[in-house]
């Protein structure tokens, strides 16, 4: 039995191909709109729940789990240490699986490289003025709204209840929100970072599957500098950047 944590694009990809494959594939979500796109592309087994390196290894454990692949987002750190922990905890086999980061040399604009969250807004803070386009998540909304003012701030976050009501919480007008799920191509982030005066964006890498190309050429085009937030510094045990490598490492090919 593998376990593909993952409600990612990539993630729900490796999902359909494993499954495909004619292996029996448990697909894990950290939320109920990665769970319903999984069943949307016909995936029958999911665990739909948020759980710590306790839980997950109870759940290795009743389920049988012989292999883990990790294939959550680049920035959830927190799952992806509870995943590690919980495969040492039970001798489950960890398979990381994370998508390329962009190559910022290739960017022909402003690029300023921040540490964390705090480190991105405290930069936008002390340099100009105008609305920040923020791409981030709706989770470290919080951040933004107390370092650089919310009236500052034009959020892209996916269209869920619980991402907009984090909005309403923080005093975000509905003039100030774009829910809507990426990846965008370079003219619809062309248009929003026009149609709001954007002066700065501010983003993660997400790696060309979440659209960074698009997004990085088309703040280059309106002259828009872009503040990139490093992914966190994990060590990871078995790392892949290729599926065709992750199916390797599973025993075989597809």
């Amino acid at each position: 039995m593998i376990l593909v944590m993952g409600g990612t694009a990539d993630g729900r990809e490796l999902v359909r191909r494993i499954a495909a494959s004619g292996r029996r594939v448990i697909a894990s979500a950290a939320t109920g709109y990665g769970a319903r796109l999984l069943r949307e592309q016909g995936q029958k087994e999911i665990q739909a729940r948020r759980l710590d390196a306790v839980g997950l290894a109870e759940f290795i454990r009743r389920h049988g789990i012989d292999a883990l692949v990790d294939a959550t987002h680049p920035y959830a750190e927190a799952a992806s240490r509870a995943a590690i922990a919980a495969c040492r905890a039970t001798g489950c086999r960890y398979l990381r699986y994370e998508r390329p980061p962009v190559q910022p040399d290739d960017f022909p604009g402003a690029l300023i490289r921040a540490a964390g969250y705090r480190e991105a807004a405290e930069w936008a803070r002390t340099h100009g003025d105008g609305p920040a386009l923020l791409t981030t998540g709706s989770k470290t909304l919080g951040v933004f709204a107390e370092i650089l003012g919310v009236e500052r701030l034009v959020v892209r976050v996916l269209p869920t209840a619980e991402a907009l009501r984090q909005c309403q919480r923080l005093g975000l007008a509905a003039r100030q929100i774009v829910a809507m799920q990426g990846p965008f191509s370079h003219a619809l982030n062309k248009a929003l970072i026009e149609h709001f005066g954007i002066r700065l964006l501010i983003s993660k890498d997400g790696g060309e599957v979440g659209g960074m190309p698009e997004k990085l050429s088309a703040a280059a085009e309106c002259a828009v500098p872009v503040v990139l937030i490093d992914r966190p510094a994990v060590d990871y045990p078995n790392r892949f950047r290729r599926m065709d490598d992750i199916f390797l490492a599973l025993g075989g090919e597809e």
